[in-house]
């Protein structure tokens, strides 16, 4: 990337009482290595294309399309064409999607499963963008633009989702072995087995182990030590913690592995997260109410 400016132009907590995350990308020409989210990550591509390798395939998304991610899903994304690609992304707690669910008519506590990817809907993705571009103001009092951002939620559940989550996906590949391996590396990520060890937890060879681990959950091993590790160093600096101290916490060897590391999840270094995090310590939150029933 050209510049640091080109990375993020805009990168901002939307802060109501379920607060996320907005992401403004410019000129991207990054590479991200294969992570995953725990929130839904949902956006529109603005201009150039962007590839997409998931657990599930690979598919690629032009300007105008809407790219969702299920939670969970390990995914890896590049510009299609080595050239710079621009998107708007955000990046919600499953609440959100749950409360999309209902005031689309399905069973409380369903959580929507996207078996697409790469949406094409011009009208939803037209919709995304004003969302976006206007929580994204700092101009605009958030609060105002939850009614549009529910009506968005639901209308694009009932169009382009199922009653499906990731879980089920990798649990139908996955056999108790591997998720004991996972579970065990869920408790010790800080400082894991080895995968000599994980191979005699599972009793499956190393060879077949990262073969198979990979095949139900999108990442061998060691990158899903690496995710757990950065998402964990995340969540102790969005806290107040040092970058230093995060990083040795979540199992860094030192703050520069955990910078470089967070830079190709996130997109972001762990210092834009800390500065935000320290400015937002006396900011209050608001109420939010996600029904599009009450728009």
């Amino acid at each position: 990337m050209p510049s640091r400016q080109s990375e993020a132009d805009r990168y901002v907590r939307v802060p109501l009482s379920v607060p996320f995350d907005l992401l403004h990308a410019r000129n991207v020409r990054q590479t991200f290595v294969a992570h995953a989210h725990e929130e839904y990550a949902i956006g529109v591509v603005l201009t150039g294309c962007g590839r997409l390798q998931h657990a599930l395939g690979a598919d690629e998304h032009p300007a105008g399309s809407i790219v969702v991610i299920p939670p969970g899903v390990a995914h890896a994304g590049a510009p299609a064409d080595n050239s710079r690609f621009c998107y708007r992304m955000m990046y919600l707690p499953t609440v959100y999607l749950e409360q999309a669910a209902k005031d689309a008519g399905w069973r409380g506590g369903t959580r929507p499963w996207f078996p697409r990817f790469t949406v094409l809907d011009p009208e939803i993705a037209r919709r995304l963008e004003q969302v976006l571009s206007r929580l994204e103001s700092v101009h605009d009092n958030p609060e105002r633009m939850t009614p549009y951002l529910a009506a968005l939620l639901r209308d694009f559940t009932c169009r382009h989702a199922k009653e499906w989550t990731s879980d089920v996906v990798a649990s139908a590949v996955a056999s108790p072995e591997v998720q004991a391996v996972r579970a065990s590396i869920q408790r010790t990520h800080a400082n894991p087995q080895s995968i000599e060890g994980m191979s005699r937890l599972s009793g499956l060879s190393p060879f077949y182990l990262i073969r198979a681990f990979r095949r139900a959950y999108g990442l061998p091993p060691y990158m899903f030590v690496e995710h757990l590790r950065v998402h964990h160093a995340r969540r102790l600096i969005e806290q107040g913690e040092s970058i230093v101290n995060a990083a040795l916490e979540s199992g860094f060897s030192d703050q520069s592995h955990l910078t470089r590391r967070f830079k190709r999840t996130f997109g972001i270094t762990p210092g834009v997260i800390a500065r935000r995090s320290r400015r937002g310590a006396n900011v209050g939150e608001q109420n939010i109410s996600v029904s599009a029933n009450q728009s």
